[in-house]
């Protein structure tokens, strides 16, 4: 399958199946941007791929609005995510589970919301949420 003229937007994309999308949507033609909140993890990948990095917390306006500054957005895969560090639940505190639900859940939601109405617009888009 051809990507060819699409620009395709994946979070978490310094490591793991992140940097395996964007892997593949680069080869498939996509033009890249490459989202992730690790700053050295996403210079290897965009100088691996030569595609476009942006260094952001998702679970931020600001992070958010660095991705969404762009004139189409085709395909969004949202795949960053975190853990609470495997803590049990009589130990974990109300900071690291808000954090868990901003940025898992919260953040998802509302790129999906910003990147919509571009797309329905351009008449199609992807989303994947992993």
């Amino acid at each position: 399958m051809s990507l060819q003229d699409k620009v395709a937007v994946i979070t978490g994309a310094a490591s793991g199946i992140g940097r395996s999308m964007a892997r593949c949507f680069a080869k498939a033609g996509a033009s890249v941007i490459a989202v992730d909140i690790d700053e050295g993890g996403l210079g290897r990948l965009t100088a691996e791929l030569d595609c476009e990095g942006v260094v952001a917390d998702i679970s931020s306006e600001e992070g958010r609005a660095k991705i969404m500054d762009r004139p189409k957005i085709d395909v969004l895969c949202n795949n960053a995510a975190i853990l609470d560090r495997l803590t049990l639940l009589l130990d974990l505190d109300d900071a690291l589970w808000d954090r868990v639900m901003r940025i898992n859940l919260k953040a998802p939601y509302q790129l999906c919301k910003a990147v919509l109405p571009g797309m329905i617009e351009a008449g199609g888009g992807i989303i994947v949420n992993t």
